[in-house]
C-alpha cells in the first residue's frame, strides 16, 4: 500500500510517500537455517519493497532479518541463527527444534509454510510464507510559524505521526516552496515505528527576503 501526502508548512512543502525501528540487530553466529518466500502478503497483497522480515528464538531475542527486495513478496535465504554455546552470557538465537517466530513489519505473522518453523541448523532453505494484515495512517503537523532575519538559519520541527499498527518505510523529501536553500533535513528513507516522530529541517533565510 503507497499513500502520498502533500503538505505545506511555512516555507516548505515536505513530500511523504509511505510504503508499507527495530531492537536490536541479529548477532551472526557460524550456525544458521535458511529460511526464504516468494508469496509473503500483507493485507492479502504480496508484500511491498521494504517490507521488514524479522525471525526471534522462543525468549524473543531477534536471530534473523531481511527486507522484501525488488520482488514484492519475496525474501531468499535469510539465515536465522543458532546460539553460539561459547558465549554463555549471550542468547544469540535458536537451538536444536527450537520453533521459530516470524514477524512482518514488527506484527507478529501467520505462518503459511509450506515448511514448519522448526530451526535445524544448516541445511537445504525452508519455505515459509508469511501473512499479515496492516493498517496504515500518517499524520503530520507543522510547526508554529518561525521568524528570521535574512542571512539567518531557521529551524522547523514537524511532527510525524505513524497511526497505523505497523513499521513504515516513509520516504522523505524536503524542499522550499519559495525556493530558499535547505541546510538539514532528515534522512530518507527512513523506518517508523507507530507514535510520533520528530523531524527537523533548517532553511536559510535569503538576503533579499
Amino acid at each position: 500500500m503507497t499513500i502520498r501526502i502533500t503538505a505545506t508548512l511555512t516555507a516548505l512543502l515536505l513530500l511523504i510517500s509511505i510504503s508499507t525501528l527495530w531492537a536490536d540487530d541479529p548477532i551472526p553466529t557460524d550456525n544458521w537455517t535458511d529460511f526464504g518466500s516468494s508469496n509473503t502478503t500483507i493485507n492479502g497483497s504480496l508484500a511491498p519493497v521494504g517490507a521488514v522480515v524479522e525471525a526471534f528464538d522462543g525468549a524473543m531475542n531477534i536471530c534473523g532479518r531481511q527486507f522484501i527486495g525488488a520482488i514484492p513478496g519475496r525474501y531468499l535465504a535469510m539465515p536465522v541463527y543458532g546460539d553460539d554455546f561459547f558465549t554463555e552470557d549471550v542468547d544469540e538465537g535458536c537451538v536444536g527444534s527450537e520453533h521459530v517466530i516470524f514477524m512482518v513489519n514488527g506484527k507478529l505473522a501467520t505462518e503459511l509454510g509450506p515448511d514448519t518453523d522448526v530451526w535445524r541448523g544448516k541445511g537445504p532453505i525452508k519455505i515459509m510464507d508469511l501473512a499479515i494484515t496492516q493498517d496504515f495512517g500518517l499524520d503530520l503537523t507543522g510547526p508554529p510559524s518561525e521568524f528570521g532575519e535574512p542571512g539567518e538559519t531557521v529551524q522547523h520541527d514537524i511532527t510525524l505521526e505513524n497511526t497505523g499498527d505497523g513499521i513504515d518505510l516513509i520516504d522523505i523529501e524536503v524542499t522550499s516552496a519559495l525556493g530558499w536553500q535547505i541546510v538539514s533535513q532528515p534522512s530518507s528513507p527512513a523506518y517508523f515505528a507507530p507514535g510520533s516522530h520528530v523531524l527537523t529541517v533548517d532553511v536559510v533565510v535569503p538576503a533579499g527576503a
